[in-house]
């Protein structure tokens, strides 16, 4: 890590700064068996860190008990300042059947406890970023911001559930979709799940703005439950040709670089 010329690495820097150092400080077989596995992994050449939608809906990964983590406010200590939200640590993309006008998204949450992964704070408090078209969600930092066509999304809870609508824009084929968290603490959650209506909205679904609660805008006539999408993607995954190990890697990878990022913080 000391030999990174900046702190700002994506994880492909890091992998080919670790490849780098091994072949530098052990030998070029070691450097040769590493680059062959971040590359099965997914990492190398390039980590996208998202995931296609799956018909009838995404749970996390095997590897971690069928859930995403969802890291609080306090942990990466990131924010928003319009919206005090910390970003999530996948994103996923999905088509939308012609003639879309209204996105209904849900999530199951499951409980960590009362304190969470995080210590004492307010508990995993969910929004839905959502970006239309064939373009992924990114992100700039100091301060926190998102591509401006980004709508954020309200995360309603009806039960165990986190429910959000926002109206699909004329024309709109594909999007992106990222979890992200108001909460202090870290949360957790499962079964992401889209649905996406053709046709008039009914007066439970969101109207313009782009925000929305309910959980009934896509279950009456016209709610369409989106379909596989092309695995285009590299997603950081455990093991190649399995895509539902990537929240595994990609939350091992996240925690390496916090833990990092606070090393470099400190005094």
């Amino acid at each position: 890590m000391n030999a990174a010329p900046t702190g700002d690495l994506s994880y492909e820097d890091l992998a080919d700064l670790i490849i780098e150092q091994a072949g530098t400080l052990v030998d070029a077989a070691t450097a040769d068996a590493l680059t062959a596995a971040f590359t099965t992994r997914g990492v190398l050449p390039r980590c996208s860190r998202i995931l296609e939608y799956e018909d009838g809906g995404l749970s996390g990964p095997a590897a971690l008990q069928g859930l995403w983590f969802a890291l609080g406010t306090q942990t990466t200590g990131a924010t928003n300042p319009a919206g005090d939200w910390t970003p999530g640590v996948v994103q996923v993309h999905a088509s939308l059947p012609p003639g879309s006008t209204q996105l209904d998204i849900a999530i199951t949450n499951v409980p960590l406890g009362s304190t969470g992964l995080g210590g004492q704070g307010t508990p995993f408090a969910p929004k839905f970023l959502v970006r239309f078209g064939a373009d992924p969600i990114t992100f700039t930092y100091g301060p926190t911001e998102t591509n401006a066509d980004v709508a954020v999304v309200e995360a309603a809870e009806d039960g165990s559930l986190f429910v959000g609508s926002v109206a699909v824009p004329e024309g709109a084929t594909e999007l992106h979709v990222m979890v992200v968290s108001i909460g202090q603490l870290d949360g957790a959650y499962t079964d992401l799940t889209l649905t996406a209506t053709t046709g008039p909205t009914g007066e439970g679904g969101a109207g313009g703005g782009g925000t929305g609660g309910s959980s009934e805008g896509g279950s009456g006539a016209g709610g369409n439950p989106l379909e596989d999408g092309d695995d285009d993607g590299c997603d950081c995954r455990a093991s190649a040709g399995s895509t539902s190990g990537g929240g595994a890697a990609i939350a091992a990878l996240a925690l390496v670089g916090l833990v990092a990022s606070r090393r470099r913080r400190r005094p």
